[in-house]
């Protein structure tokens, strides 16, 4: 288990680190496991590509003709975009 960079993580803090890791393996909890389990949960919320277009929908939709009310703009990430790559 990676406690971070030599060169950004000083000696104390290691310790600090590899104290809370072993305290985790105490209670049964697999800290690399867990560390995982969060950046997966993380990146299936945030870097979604449906919730990306969306928000960039929403930041242009006023310099849009008609405020985007067309549906010019979102339609084909809707129809062709969306459903071809997933959500």
């Amino acid at each position: 288990m990676g406690l971070g960079s030599f060169k950004r993580v000083g000696l104390a803090e290691a310790c600090k680190k590899a104290d809370w890791a072993r305290q985790q393996v105490q209670t049964e909890i697999h800290p690399v496991k867990q560390r995982r389990l969060q950046r997966q949960q993380s990146n299936s919320r945030d870097g979604r590509l449906e919730n990306l277009a969306w928000e960039a929908y929403e930041i242009h939709k006023a310099s849009l003709k008609h405020g985007g009310a067309d549906g010019l703009w979102v339609s084909p990430l809707r129809l062709h975009l969306l459903p071809k790559l997933g959500k």
